[in-house]
């Protein structure tokens, strides 16, 4: 006999393999021929509850060109026997995250697997997912397993991972072949604030079915942690303007405010809170709410459609008696919270004005709001005005809703410069239209008029162009200003002069009106120029009351330092009365006619100066005559001129005769001065008296 060996085929199934040996000129005999086979062979478990199962293994013996006897004792061309096995596999445990380096807040996507790498089918394949400590749910595990968390807790996008909820058990129940490979994916982020520098992700797979290892069952990941990209913004409209009061459904507007995470963030954000004051500071028109709640609350995707399901609703939002607040858990990067509700304008409380504005000022806020670069904080609030009028006050044709502003400012002053009395200032109001709507609005047929009314102290130096000054008022009108494009600018130019003035400075106010200006606060401006204190008094006195001509008056001129500065530029000039001559002057003061001078020179603040002159009385002068001497100081700036003035009164007397004796009076008296000599005389000796 000879044989051409065997053949191994396998069928198709990776379980079933077909030995295939083929033997030439078979003798007829006795003889049995044995083939030896060696297989390593496996078995599937035949159900959950029953894994071993039984091979049964079937050899056959044809021949292609001998005819068989079949008759009665021939014996059969094949036969089989059974083998009872356990089933063995081997599973392999993987899983990844993407990104492995995230931002805070960031969402991160594991993807875990289960690799079957046999020889036998595994049963019940189960993933126990130990989930880090904070993390929060993005989305929940992808088809295919059925999951649950530890504690009962259910999946949902914001659940934060606990101590009680964070082992996830995922099981696929049923067979899973050998070189198949189970998978699930979900997503979590952290938290924008109070993060880790690092998660840690553990895992373990399992399955009825016997292993021959346990070794890669078990899988880990870290994901590192650092701050965060996030930008939130809010934007505000309304439906309707310049709304009549008390007119019903006319009188209604509708404000729609977004809140969105900008399309910078990469991370969620979270703890999102926006608020609306209103009537903010500055309304000057009342509006009520129509009806006690939010019309509506939306969550908008990215591209501006609508998450289905609505996860919003008016209980994120609340009002209250200084407006309007609504809170959001969280939102996507690139989502929105859009938020609806309705006013009724109802009354104008703008001074008597016939129309006026309400004003909101809406902001947002999240945790960890952060960007690489820039501030997070510009966009994160928003003002909106809505402009009411009452018709039985003004035709609505005439307003225009158009923001002007007025500036003020000194062209020929530095900021914080201060003037004295004489000075000129330089004044420049400049309108300007604060308009920024898509299409611009203009200001087209309108009637603004600027005003400016000038203080005690200030007095206008000229005519002033477009402008008319009113005197008895103090009050200069510049315009109309009839048409003014979006951002373009009205300027006015005027001078004036300080007059004298006991104030520490002059403050100056402008203003532009226009009907229908939607924004009150800028439409004044003031600059307040501080007056320099300078201030030098005077106080005069002369010796002599009474005096006869030919006499000597000696003058006394204190000048004091009353301001906040040194001075050195103080001049008196004493002109001296008819029937008064200027003699001399130890104090250094110059007589030139009438006329005496005296230099100042430095005075210190708070410091007195004397300075004294004398001056004699002309013969001729007629006794009664009252001399009265005025001196005067002068400084540049003096800004008090009530003590530069003062003056010394003297009365012109007749002179009073020396008294004289007669020609026996004047005998008398030397017989009497002789006789008193007589007595002083010694005596002589040997005389007697």
């Amino acid at each position: 006999m000879a044989t051409t060996g065997c053949a191994y085929a396998d069928q198709g199934s990776g379980s079933t393999t077909r030995v295939t040996c083929t033997f030439s000129n078979v003798p007829v005999s006795d003889t049995e021929y044995v083939i030896t086979i060696r297989a390593r062979q496996f078995v599937n478990p035949q159900a959950n509850g029953t894994q071993s199962n039984t091979i049964d293994n079937t050899a056959s013996i044809t021949s292609t060109d001998t005819a068989e006897y079949t008759g009665t004792g021939a014996l059969p061309n094949s036969d089989d026997a059974q083998v009872t096995l356990t089933p063995l596999t081997n599973l392999i445990a993987g899983k990844t995250a993407a990104p492995v380096a995230a931002l805070a807040g960031q969402p991160v996507t594991y993807n875990l697997t289960a690799d079957n790498r046999g020889p036998s089918q595994a049963t019940n394949v189960t993933v126990v997912d130990t989930l880090p400590l904070g993390m929060i749910w993005v989305t929940a595990p992808s088809s295919g397993p059925t999951c649950s968390l530890s504690g009962g807790a259910t999946i949902a996008a914001g659940l934060e991972v606990t101590a009680a909820n964070r082992n996830m058990t995922c099981v696929w129940p049923g067979a899973t072949n050998r070189g198949t490979i189970r998978s699930l994916t979900y997503t979590l982020r952290s938290a924008t604030t109070g993060y880790p520098p690092s998660v840690r992700n553990d895992a373990v797979i399992s399955t009825i079915t016997q292993e021959t290892t346990l070794a890669d069952n078990l899988t880990d990941q870290t994901v590192t942690l650092s701050e965060p990209q996030l930008d939130v913004l809010i934007t505000m409209q309304h439906t309707a303007d310049r709304l009549p009061i008390n007119q019903g459904a006319a009188s209604r507007t509708q404000y729609t405010i977004r809140v969105q995470n900008s399309g910078n963030s990469t991370s969620y954000a979270t703890n999102v809170v926006m608020e609306d004051l209103f009537p903010a500071p500055g309304s000057t028109a009342a509006f009520v709410l129509n009806g006690a709640t939010v019309t509506g609350v939306r969550a908008l995707a990215p591209n501006g459609n609508p998450v289905s399901p609505n996860r919003f609703d008016a209980s994120n939002c609340a009002f209250s008696a200084s407006g309007l607040r609504c809170d959001f858990p969280w939102l996507a990067p690139g989502e929105s919270a859009e938020i609806t509700f309705e006013m009724d304008a109802t009354a104008i409380n703008n001074n008597g004005l016939p129309y006026g504005t309400i004003r909101h000022e809406a902001s947002v806020r999240a945790d960890g709001e952060r960007l690489p670069s820039g501030d997070v904080t510009a966009n994160n609030t928003v003002s909106d005005r809505t402009s009411a009028y009452d018709a039985g006050a003004i035709d609505p044709n005439d307003l225009r809703l158009v923001d002007l502003s007025i500036t003020k400012t000194t062209p020929n002053l530095a900021p914080g410069a201060s003037v004295r009395v004489g000075d000129t200032i330089a004044y420049r109001l400049t309108v300007r239209n604060e308009e920024t709507a898509t299409p611009p609005n203009h200001l087209v047929n309108g009637n603004a008029m600027v005003r400016d009314v000038l203080p005690a102290g200030l007095e206008l130096a000229g005519p002033v162009a477009g402008c008319s000054y009113a005197a008895p008022t103090r009050t200069l009108e510049c315009g109309p200003i009839v048409n003014l494009n979006q951002g373009a600018t009205q300027t006015y130019n005027f001078n004036v002069t300080v007059a004298a003035t006991n104030a520490p400075s002059l403050r100056n106010v402008a203003t532009v009106t226009s009907p229908g200006d939607p924004v009150d606060p800028n439409n004044e401006d003031d600059i307040e120029v501080p007056v320099e204190n300078i201030d030098v008094g005077l106080v005069k006195s002369v010796d002599r009351t009474r005096a006869s001509v030919g006499n000597t008056l000696t003058y006394t001129l204190a000048v004091t330092n009353n301001g906040s500065t040194s001075n050195s530029a103080a001049v008196i000039t004493d002109t001296l009365p008819a029937g008064v001559t200027f003699a001399a002057s130890a104090s250094g003061c110059t007589g030139a006619g009438a006329t005496v001078t005296c230099n100042v020179g430095a005075l210190a603040v708070g410091q007195t100066r004397n300075f004294t002159f004398t001056a004699t009385v002309d013969a001729g002068v007629v006794p009664g005559t009252r001399l009265v001497n005025t001196a005067r100081v002068t400084t540049p700036g003096d800004r008090d001129p009530t003590n530069d003035e003062d003056d010394a009164e003297t009365e012109v007397t007749v002179p009073q005769p020396i008294p004289t004796l007669s020609e026996w009076g004047l005998i008398a008296l030397s017989m009497l001065l002789a006789a008193f000599a007589l007595r002083r005389m010694p005596l002589q000796p040997g005389r007697r008296m």
